[in-house]
Formats: C-alpha cells, sequence, structure tokens
C-alpha cells in the first residue's frame, strides 16, 4: 500500500449524520460481534434494520430485475441500485472485487465484510487453510479500521472474551500501528483514538492515555475524552483530572459520559469532605443533573454509548436515599419527604423552614436546573 493513496483518501464514515436504516430510516441497532443486527449491503456499504430487510426479500417481485430469467433483488439504496448478492460465494466474489480495485481504500464496510468471511472459513479462495485466513482476518479488518471505528470488531474478535492482551504485540501489531499513524499524518480525525486503542489493547496505558490525550485536546474527539476520564479515575484514581474529561465528553451528548461524570463528582466530594452533604460543597444536585442526562440520552438515542441501563438504576438510588433525609435538619423519614427544591428536584426537606434555612448555608451554591 502507497502512501500516496492514503494521502489522497477521504473518510466518509465519521461524516455520516447517524446510522439509519436505508429502508425505513429509523436508528439502527448496535453492532455486536456474535449477533447479526443489521443487513450490510456490500455495494454501497447501506445498511438496513432486519424486520426491513426481511420485508425486501419477502417482497422482491416489487424489487427485483430480471436476469437471464432469474429474479434478483436490487439494493434499496437510490444511488446504487445494484443486485444484491444471494449467496455467500456472490458476497465474497463483490467484496473482494471491490477491495482489489479499490486504490483508495475508501470500501472500509468491503474490507471489514471480507475480514469476517475469512476467518468464519466462507472465504471461497484457493490455497486457504486456518493460518492463512486468520492472516487474512487482520490484514483486511486492520485496513478497515485504519479508517474507521471497525477497531472496536477487531478488539472483540479476537479477545473471544478470555481475557488477556486482544491484540498481541506482533507483526499485525505493527502493521496496524503502521497504518494508524499514517492516518495521523494525514490528519485522520479518529487516527489518535484508533493509535490509544491500539495500546491499550496490548496493556501500554503510558502511549495509550498519550494518544487517548492528543485526540482529545488535539482533535476535540469525544470518545478520546472519555477514554481520558475513564484512565485517570480507575488507574490514576484522579477525579479531579477525571472529571474535565467526562464533562467535555457529557456536554456533547455521550451516555456512558454523562453516567461517569454523574458518579465521578460523587466520588470527588466523598474522598474531600468525606461527604456528599455539606451544603456549598454537595455534589448532589450536579451528579443528579447528569444521570438524569445520560437516563435521556439512553432513552432517545440509540447511536450514543450506553450504560447498559445502569445511569437509570443509579438515580433511582440516588433519589431514594436523599429523600429519606432532610437536608436541613437530616431528620429521618422512611417513607419519604415530599417537599423538595423546585429548581434542582435533589433536596429534600422536611418544612419550609428548614428548606430556607438549607439555601443560606449553602445550597444556593450547590443547586442547578434540573431541567435538560
Amino acid at each position: 500500500m502507497s502512501s500516496s493513496s492514503c494521502a489522497t483518501h477521504t473518510c466518509s464514515y465519521n461524516d455520516k449524520e447517524g446510522e439509519l436504516c436505508i429502508i425505513c430510516e429509523d436508528p439502527l441497532s448496535p453492532r455486536i460481534y456474535d449477533r447479526v443486527t443489521r443487513k450490510l449491503f456490500i455495494c454501497c456499504g447501506k445498511e438496513a434494520c432486519l424486520p426491513c430487510a426481511d420485508a425486501m426479500v419477502d417482497n422482491s417481485s416489487t424489487n427485483s430485475t430480471n436476469n437471464g430469467g432469474k429474479l434478483q433483488v436490487l439494493c434499496p439504496n437510490s444511488n446504487c441500485r445494484k443486485p444484491v448478492p444471494q449467496t455467500d460465494e456472490d458476497q465474497f466474489a463483490l467484496a473482494k472485487q471491490m477491495v482489489d480495485a479499490d486504490e483508495k481504500l475508501a470500501c472500509y464496510w468491503a474490507q471489514s465484510e471480507l475480514a469476517n468471511m475469512f476467518l468464519s472459513g466462507k472465504c471461497f479462495a484457493e490455497g486457504t487453510d486456518r493460518v492463512a485466513n486468520e492472516d487474512n482476518f487482520v490484514k483486511y479488518m486492520t485496513l478497515a479500521a485504519a479508517w474507521s471505528d471497525y477497531y472496536r470488531q477487531l478488539t472483540e474478535s479476537s479477545s473471544g472474551g478470555g481475557g488477556g492482551p486482544p491484540f498481541p504485540k506482533c507483526d499485525a501489531f505493527e502493521r496496524a500501528r503502521e497504518l494508524y499513524l499514517l492516518a495521523k499524518h494525514n490528519k485522520h480525525l479518529s487516527a489518535n483514538l484508533l493509535l490509544g486503542s491500539l495500546y491499550h489493547a496490548v496493556g501500554d496505558d503510558a502511549e495509550s492515555l498519550r494518544y487517548y490525550k492528543m485526540g482529545a485536546d488535539e482533535a476535540g474527539c469525544n470518545e478520546s475524552s472519555y477514554y481520558v476520564g475513564v484512565y485517570y479515575q480507575e488507574v490514576e484514581e484522579s477525579w479531579d483530572l477525571a472529571i474535565p474529561y467526562f464533562e467535555r465528553a457529557a456536554k456533547n451528548g455521550r451516555a456512558d459520559a454523562q453516567f461517569a461524570l454523574s458518579q465521578a463528582l460523587m466520588q470527588q466530594a466523598k474522598k474531600l469532605f468525606m461527604s456528599w452533604e455539606i451544603p456549598g460543597k454537595s455534589p448532589v444536585p450536579r451528579a443528579m443533573y447528569w444521570a438524569r442526562r445520560a437516563v435521556a440520552t439512553e432513552s432517545s438515542s440509540a447511536s450514543s454509548p450506553s450504560s447498559d441501563g445502569l445511569a437509570q438504576h443509579y438515580l433511582t438510588q440516588m433519589i431514594n436515599l436523599m429523600k429519606t433525609r432532610c437536608a436541613g435538619c437530616d431528620a429521618i423519614d422512611e417513607d419519604g419527604f415530599d417537599k423538595k427544591c423546585s429548581r434542582c428536584k435533589a433536596s429534600f426537606y422536611c418544612s419550609r423552614e428548614c428548606q430556607k434555612n438549607h439555601w443560606r448555608a449553602g445550597h444556593k451554591i450547590d443547586c442547578c436546573d434540573a431541567a435538560y
């Protein structure tokens, strides 16, 4: 692969306006390595949800062309309309044809599909054995990863859930590193994120952090910001350093960052003050705000990285805990107090007098809007 061919390539994957079904235009389900969640049209890289794909096949008479007496289903993409491969052999042949003819490396979806077919043994290529298939998997998936976010699929495929580094330092690692560095040189927006992920996969925390920070600070990458926050929180246990990076990604709509920020605010206060309840220094209103944001983001955006329902559970626990204690006088009511701050909806009171006293004591500093 020549550097000149990479230099002229413009990655289109990161410029897509969300991932929508090409047929019904609803958000697509997240990719899961060991389960089919979408139908990929190898001819153009567009995808459809499974119900639409099944319906398209069932109604093939209205969406097909006659080729020598044989009906062929057509791609639903109006800018493509090529016949859709009906067998694994046809799928492999088309993917191989596209990758071999793709001098600019733009067909990352064909590279990824070809890699997975080699890995699964559906390669239909002469002279291939298990070792050759695995080598081809690394080769084609690495090419795809250099220009898209398919790196996650590579690491999940390689690890197999068995633990340990999923992508050991070897020739494949060096090939991936070389491609990512070339992508970085050509100012690909996700290159630093990919390099950070690559070093994280082999357990090199220092190099991983260095590239994640470059992605966050230089390219403004939300995912890099989130991973920098995770590093500072889990490795260095520094919530002061983690919170600004979580907050940056949270403000840009990442549900997992919003949830992580909510937790980090509570952990920071516990470490600094040994309490969440000191007026003027309480993280509870802001923490509850970001937990609510995480729940709302998860319910409204299928494409945002999710906390898998943990944010909703965490928010419910926070509310149940806070409502049983009067924030003004520390009185306890196991059934919960009804009166609460109308603005932040995070502090509960036994009386109007306690609410006034709590406001003057410092809640006016902690309080924030609950709405988003």
